[in-house]
């Protein structure tokens, strides 16, 4: 998984990060950086917290969906969108 820090907050101390896989946006997660002795972590503990604040669950679901659901059709049938 890669990803880029696309913002930084400096009223909260947080960042916000985009991930993704073979370059599919897999989404962005905003981050509240923690502070050890007065400052930010930066670095491998960076790396590492961004790394980990990503949920595996979602890569997991990604390859289950990506495979196929059997009923797909049927979930898609109870759609009723807003403009009906």
């Amino acid at each position: 998984m890669e990803y880029q820090i696309i913002s930084f907050n400096r009223e909260t101390g947080s960042i916000e990060v985009l991930y993704r896989k073979n370059d599919k946006v897999l989404g962005i997660w905003n981050i509240d950086i923690p502070i050890e002795n007065g400052n930010y972590i930066s670095g491998a503990k960076l790396e590492t917290r961004i790394l980990a604040q990503y949920p595996s669950w979602v890569l997991e679901r990604a390859d289950q969906i990506a495979a196929g659901i059997a009923n797909e059709a049927e979930i898609a049938a109870l759609v009723v969108p807003l403009n009906s």
